[in-house]
């Protein structure tokens, strides 16, 4: 586990490709992502001398877009860095067949962006992402992956979903970001010293009225162990025609079977279950 005082900071201001692999960081990230499943526990050792040894970001394609990636600090980015072709992949093959050009999309917990990105590649870059995401640090991380890449139907929402608007305290892990949450118990059990950051609440259903979502194609929340008051607020006060399609929602054995009491009560049936994430499809004639 990286401390928070060893990892890189995320320069935003240099160019994207002032960081790009030397020419043996480059074999070694080659060898990382041709990596086949089977021989998938090479990749620890494989990765080890940039997740440790590179104190910058690097520079790298992915999905033919050019992103900037942190070695360490944020499980996500490490893992799209070394070997996306092992990151979430049941989950991204779902979400494609539910995406096209013109679809809506929104990401809850856009962290880095890595679904964001995903749903533009699936629309080609036509349709309307909004990616909702609190941390300041984050946000930054991903506007410049935006700017590098000049996209624009991704609109980055600088709040945190809730049960109710005001105003709520994140608790960060410096050293590991895809740990923040609002959940005092699951930052507990999750452990690392924690920041306390003041960030703006607003529920699902607010942010898609102010906004102007009509329709919602699909929808991803990974928030933490937050997820249930959101998805409860929602389905008790959004109207039906905003319900989304289709859903992919991070779960802890604690939040599972509310999380899915509450997609099967409200018309939807399970599709797949990883040991992360469950996706919800929404039967034909809604709850």
């Amino acid at each position: 586990m990286a401390r928070a005082n060893d990892v890189p900071a995320f320069d935003a201001d240099q160019a994207w490709g002032h960081y790009a692999p030397t020419t043996v960081q480059g074999w070694l990230l080659a060898a990382t992502r041709n990596l086949p499943r089977a021989l998938y526990r090479l990749l620890f050792a494989l990765r080890r001398p940039i997740k440790y040894g590179v104190h910058h970001p690097l520079d790298v394609t992915l999905w033919g877009l050019k992103l900037r990636l942190l070695p360490r600090g944020n499980t996500t980015e490490v893992d799209v860095l070394f070997a996306p072709q092992f990151y979430d992949r049941e989950e991204l093959e779902f979400l494609a067949q539910a995406l096209r050009p013109g679809s809506t999309f929104v990401d809850i917990g856009a962290n880095l962006g890595i679904y964001s990105f995903w749903a533009h590649r699936c629309m080609r870059g036509e349709g309307r992402i909004l990616a909702i995401e609190p941390d300041p640090e984050m946000r930054r991380r991903l506007d410049f992956n935006l700017r590098s890449n000049v996209m624009s139907n991704v609109e980055i929402c600088p709040v945190a979903l809730s049960d109710a608007r005001g105003v709520g305290e994140l608790l960060v892990n410096p050293a590991q970001r895809g740990e923040n949450t609002l959940a005092r118990e699951e930052a507990r059990i999750a452990g690392g010293e924690r920041v306390v950051q003041q960030v703006e609440l607003d529920t699902l259903l607010h942010l898609l009225e102010s906004r102007g979502v009509q329709r919602v194609d699909a929808l991803k929340i990974d928030i933490e162990g937050h997820e249930p008051p959101v998805l409860r607020h929602f389905f008790e006060h959004a109207p039906q025609a905003l319900w989304p399609a289709m859903a992919i929602t991070e779960y802890k054995p604690e939040t599972a079977a509310v999380i899915e009491g509450l997609f099967l009560g409200n018309g939807y049936r399970r599709v797949l279950f990883t040991g992360m994430n469950i996706a919800f499809a929404r039967e034909a004639g809604g709850a």
